[in-house]
């Protein structure tokens, strides 16, 4: 077994919690209120430093506080995963159909492994985990870069309309860098 530490056990992010989110009152109410509602998409934008990753750890310790089983990947770990999975000879869309089998799923990162060169296989695999994930109306976390004009542009419309659908939860913040206070 690995001594590798996912980032949420780290010492930055081990004491990440829901009720010590350093964001505008309406902003952190948002995020309160879709882990409450426990279904549908939160899709959280901004730029770097602006909180993504430690809610992304203080959700992920709820789950763990709460016994809920979870996947979490990055983008790059994501792409990662189904490139082991193709190497083995094995069927990535089984691959994908797989890990949405698990109620909570957290995508980090959309868009920063690959910076703006999605390639067909990859915005392929996107939308495949977004139609399962859309159509269950399960919780699922994603965060990105990105806002949605350029997930449109960069990934495709139909993967930013499924974002955009009603039911689920939209932040994108242009703020400050709270790493460079």
């Amino acid at each position: 077994m690995s001594d590798f530490k996912k980032f949420w056990q780290t010492a930055r992010y081990k004491d990440a919690c829901l009720s010590k989110l350093q964001l505008p009152d309406n902003i952190a109410q948002t995020l309160h209120d879709w882990v409450k509602k426990d279904k549908h998409l939160l899709f959280f934008a901004g730029n770097p430093g602006v909180g993504k990753s430690y809610f992304c750890a203080a959700y992920i310790h709820r789950l763990q506080s709460l016994g809920q089983p979870f996947r979490y990947f990055s983008e790059h770990e994501f792409f990662g995963h189904l490139r082991e999975i193709i190497q083995k000879g094995w069927d990535y869309e089984w691959a994908i159909r797989d890990l949405c089998q698990t109620k909570y799923l957290i995508l980090d990162d959309i868009g920063t492994a690959r910076d703006e060169k999605l390639s067909d296989f990859q915005k392929e695999a996107l939308h495949i985990l977004i139609d399962i994930r859309y159509n269950e109306m399960l919780p699922t976390l994603i965060t990105s870069n990105w806002f949605l004009d350029k997930i449109e542009e960069n990934i495709s419309k139909k993967f930013a309309s499924r974002i955009r659908s009603k039911d689920n939860t939209i932040i994108e913040l242009n703020w400050i860098d709270k790493r460079q206070e």
